[in-house]
C-alpha cells in the first residue's frame, strides 16, 4: 500500500467516524504527493551539511582577522556574532532547500558561539550573557519552527538554566531544576494526546522539544560526578528520590493505559529495590528512567541511549572510591538481579501480553 492509498484509507475511516464530514482535500493532496521528488542519499546529505559548515566557518576567519589583526573591540565581535545568528534565522525562515538550511544552521550555531565569546572577553556580567542567550533562543523557537533550530535553541536554554543555578550557588535549586525537566518529560509521555491537541497548530515543535528535553535531563546527570569546589552537589538522594517517584508514576500510568499486566505493588517494589542500593547515585536511576521510557514507548533510539548511559553510569559508580569494593559489589549484584527481573517482565512476558 503506497502513501496515497494509506491516506485515502485513513480519510475514509475518519469520514465514517465523523458522520460523513471530512475537511481533507484528497484531490489536492494526491496531486502534491505525486509530484516528482529528488531522493538524496545519506552520504549526499552529510556532504551538503559539511559544505554548509565550511561555508559558515568562513565567518570565523573574518572574526579572526578582525580580532587579531585589526584589533577590533570585543563588543564589535559580539555584535557580529548576533548579526550572523540573525542571518541564520532569516535564511532558514525563507527556504527549505537543504544546502541553505545546512548553512543557516551552522551560521546560527557559530554566531551564538561568537556572540558568547565576545561578551565573555568584554567581561560582561555572566547573568547578562545568560539572559541574552535565553532571549535569543526563545525568539528563535517562536520565529523558526524548524526541527534543528528548535532542538538547538531548547538545548541552549536548558544549559543556560544549569549555568544560572551554578552561578547562584544554591545546591537545592539544581535538584529542583533536574526534577523539573524530568517532570516535563513525564507529562509529555503520559499525556501525548493532550499535548498534540494543545499544539495542533504547531505539531512540528513537539518532537524537537521532547528530544531536547530528554538530552537536557541527561546532561544534568553527569554533573553529580564533578568534584570541583564550585560544582559539588550535596544531598544527591533528593534527586534520586524524585526520579524514583517519576519512574513509579510513569510505570503505574503505563500499566493502567497499556495493560502491562502488573500489580501496583510489584511495580513499586521493583523500582525501590533497584534504586535503594544507588540512593547516592542519581545518575544511575536517571539513566534507568531513560531506558524505561524507551522500552515502554518502543522508541529504539531512546532505548539504546538508555542502555548505553546505564552501563556507563554503573561502571562509573563501581569505580567511585567513596564506597568499599565489597559494598559496591553487593549493591550491584542486587541491582543486576533486579535488572534481570525487569528484563523478564518487559521482554520475556511480551509473548503472553501483546499490549506490551
Amino acid at each position: 500500500m503506497n502513501r496515497i492509498s494509506k491516506i485515502q484509507q485513513f480519510e475514509a475511516e475518519y469520514r465514517q467516524n465523523n458522520g460523513g464530514n471530512s475537511k481533507i482535500n484528497m484531490e489536492a493532496l494526491a496531486n502534491e504527493l505525486e509530484k516528482e521528488t529528488i531522493s538524496l542519499s545519506i552520504l549526499m546529505k552529510v556532504l551538503i551539511y559539511v559544505g554548509g559548515f565550511f561555508a559558515s566557518s568562513l565567518f570565523l576567519i573574518f572574526i579572526f582577522i578582525l580580532f587579531f589583526i585589526a584589533k577590533a573591540d570585543h563588543i564589535v565581535i559580539s555584535v557580529l556574532g548576533f548579526i550572523f545568528s540573525g542571518l541564520g534565522i532569516l535564511i532558514h525562515r525563507k527556504t527549505n532547500e537543504i544546502f541553505p538550511a545546512a548553512f543557516s544552521t551552522f551560521a546560527f550555531i557559530i554566531g551564538q558561539v561568537t556572540l558568547t565569546t565576545g561578551l565573555v572577553l568584554a567581561q560582561t556580567s555572566d547573568y547578562l550573557i545568560i539572559g541574552i542567550l535565553v532571549a535569543l533562543n526563545t525568539i528563535t523557537i517562536v520565529l523558526v519552527k524548524r526541527y534543528l533550530f528548535v532542538f538547538i535553541a531548547t538545548l541552549v536554554i536548558g544549559a543556560c538554566c544549569y549555568a544560572l543555578v551554578f552561578l547562584l550557588e544554591v545546591p537545592i535549586l539544581f535538584h529542583v531544576l533536574l526534577l523539573f525537566y524530568g517532570a516535563l518529560i513525564t507529562v509529555v509521555f503520559t499525556n501525548e494526546g493532550r499535548i498534540y491537541r494543545l499544539f495542533r497548530n504547531d505539531v512540528q515543535l513537539i518532537n524537537p522539544l521532547v528530544e531536547a528535553l530528554l538530552l537536557v535531563f541527561f546532561m544534568g546527570l553527569p554533573l553529580f560526578l564533578i568534584q570541583e569546589d564550585r560544582f559539588i552537589i550535596p544531598y544527591e538522594w533528593v534527586s534520586t528520590v524524585g526520579i524514583v517517584g517519576l519512574v513509579i508514576y510513569f510505570l503505574l500510568h503505563s500499566n493502567k493505559k497499556q495493560g502491562l499486566g502488573l500489580t501496583s505493588l510489584k511495580i513499586i517494589l521493583f523500582v525501590l529495590i533497584f534504586s535503594v542500593p544507588t540512593i547516592f547515585a542519581p545518575y544511575i536511576v536517571g539513566s534507568f528512567y531513560l531506558l524505561i521510557l524507551g522500552v515502554i514507548n518502543n522508541h529504539k533510539y531512546l532505548r539504546g541511549f538508555g542502555v548505553i548511559s546505564l552501563i556507563f553510569s554503573i561502571s562509573r559508580y563501581y569505580y567511585d572510591l567513596e564506597l568499599t569494593l565489597l559494598e559496591k559489589s553487593l549493591s550491584l549484584m542486587i541491582s543486576g538481579v533486579m535488572i534481570l527481573v525487569l528484563y523478564w517482565i518487559f521482554f520475556f512476558k511480551k509473548n503472553t501480553n501483546e499490549k506490551i
